[in-house]
């Protein structure tokens, strides 16, 4: 009965595309499993890709610090204007008071009695003693007002030479946080022109360049809502804003790791280890955003901005035009 099944040849012939399906299907599998160890990049290539890709991270750093800065002496400058305005307030008020205490003092050293006086005035030595300690405390009281006053417009001196010396920083930090932020988005835009040259060498398809020329806050905004309406009803839902963050700190196009989840586990629908969709080594993670930093940092690291043949050859050699052209086909629905 074995014989004569294997004699018919249409039933040979589909009994030898299923093996060969199933030999493809394990040996993508495994180079999944492990996808650093597919990688067909020279040292030389890997090299530039580091140096590159470590300018890319240095610079997002430099801007994102930067900017940090900027918004902590703005808040410095906000409360010390707070302060400013609260002193300028009681300054008024301040110089009145201060200037009937040093009439009253003055008045009443002009024509308070003497020290003989005060003797001979008094009843008995309680009677001196306590108009001694009134006396005293009107003059305590005046000080006090006077001395309020000084400090007052010391602190306001002060405050002022603050804020004029926190703006002066403010604006440096401004010119730090720009530079750092044209270096970051020609960084981002060498590595995406590199991938579409690559791309072109070996024959893949054209894909819509990103828009680096723009800041973090800008990139984010536009591309989170994008990547949420292309995951929406998936296991990774709302995970948004941590793609494209990731995207924009490793200068990674913001759609490709999106795309490669659909391809390897539909969206995160079918893991074969916790929060991994992509088919990414033997890892596991606990929650999604630090799962998608990790791969989107990967594909920086290994295999470049954006999809190209070259990097679907390393991801998945047994078919990597199949790879490329579901991968591509997801990203452009992004």
């Amino acid at each position: 009965m074995p014989t004569t099944q294997l004699a018919d040849p249409s039933r040979a012939k589909r009994l030898v595309a299923a093996i060969t399906c199933i030999a493809l299907a394990g040996a993508c599998a495994l180079s999944l499993a492990n996808p650093s160890r597919a990688c067909a990049a020279t040292s030389s290539t890997e090299g530039t890709l580091s140096d590159l890709q470590r300018r890319i991270e240095e610079t997002g750093q430099a801007y994102a610090a930067s900017k940090e800065k900027v918004a902590s002496i703005q808040e410095q400058i906000k409360q010390n204007n707070e302060r400013l305005a609260q002193l300028s307030q009681q300054l008024p008020e301040a110089r009145s008071k201060a200037a009937l205490a040093i009439n009253s003092s003055y008045k009443m050293r002009a024509s308070g009695p003497g020290l003989l006086d005060l003797i001979c005035s008094s009843k008995d030595f309680n009677d001196l003693l306590s108009t001694v300690k009134y006396l005293n405390a009107i003059e305590s009281h005046n000080t006090d007002q006077a001395t309020r006053l000084v400090s007052l417009s010391n602190q306001l001196s002060q405050t002022q030479a603050e804020l004029a010396r926190q703006a002066e920083e403010a604006a440096q930090e401004e010119a730090t946080a720009a530079s750092a932020l044209q270096e970051a988005q020609a960084a981002r835009q060498e590595a995406q022109k590199k991938a579409q040259e690559e791309n072109a060498r070996s024959g893949g398809a054209s894909l819509d360049p990103i828009n680096w020329n723009t800041d973090k806050v800008e990139f984010v905004g536009t591309w989170a809502p994008r990547i949420d309406n292309y995951l929406a009803g998936s296991p990774m839902a709302g995970c948004g804003t941590a793609y494209a963050a990731a995207a924009w700190d490793y200068g990674v196009d913001p759609r490709w790791s999106p795309a490669i989840s659909n391809t390897e586990s539909s969206k995160g629908a079918h893991c074969f280890l916790p929060h991994n969709a992509w088919g990414w080594g033997n890892c596991s993670w606990s929650n999604w955003e630090t799962a998608i930093r990790d791969h989107v940092r990967g594909l920086a690291t290994a295999y470049g901005s954006t999809i190209t043949m070259e990097a679907a050859r390393k991801y998945c050699p047994p078919n990597p035009q199949h790879w490329y052209n579901a991968t591509l086909a997801q990203m452009n629905l992004i």
